[in-house]
């Protein structure tokens, strides 16, 4: 009957069209659930386990749990609850699953956390580059502006140059002229 009421169980668990757990994922929609952990034991164990925390007594688990040669179990050390080899076995495989979904949730976390980082850098860095832009800016507008002021007086000198060459050029003719005359 085990077999029989697993593979109806399983066919039931398969035949519910959507199934989502309390997980979410990076955007905040819920995750699937995983169908696996849903088997005839899980029930079982849940159902032990919410008598036994409320301090049922264990040879009323039994008979509730119909548990001949395991329902006695053992006492958990931390809790002081009963807990029998199924619940065990149970527990392990619950145990692993919410290990795995722990590592998948620090995984996505770590690397939002290194995305984060990484704008932060890149702020911080785009915070210096805007800086350094703006001093070569000021430092552009500096030069510019003295490039006009070499050029303004560099013509000036230019035109006081050919000033003074054409002065030069009518003294030298008047004292041609000069000199011939008295010769």
């Amino acid at each position: 009957m085990g077999a029989s009421l697993a593979n109806a169980m399983r066919e039931w668990v398969a035949a519910i069209p959507v199934l989502l757990s309390d997980e979410l994922d990076e955007h905040g929609n819920r995750l699937p659930f995983d169908r696996s952990l849903i088997f005839p034991y899980a029930f079982r164990h849940a159902y032990a386990q919410r008598h036994a925390d409320a301090g049922v007594p264990v040879d009323v688990l039994k008979e509730l749990t119909d548990h001949r040669s395991t329902a006695q179990g053992h006492q958990d050390k931390q809790g002081g609850r009963n807990v029998s080899t199924v619940s065990e076995q149970t527990d392990l495989l619950l145990a692993r699953q919410e290990i795995k979904r722990l590592r998948a949730e620090n995984d996505r976390l770590r690397q939002q956390a290194r995305v984060h980082l990484g704008q932060q850098v890149e702020q911080l860095g785009n915070h210096d580059l805007v800086d350094r832009i703006n001093e070569l800016t000021e430092e552009n507008l500096r030069l510019s502006t003295a490039e006009r002021q070499a050029t303004a007086k560099n013509t000036e000198l230019q035109q006081r140059v050919t000033e003074l060459e054409e002065d030069l050029a009518a003294a030298r003719t008047s004292l041609r002229r000069m000199m011939r005359e008295q010769n």
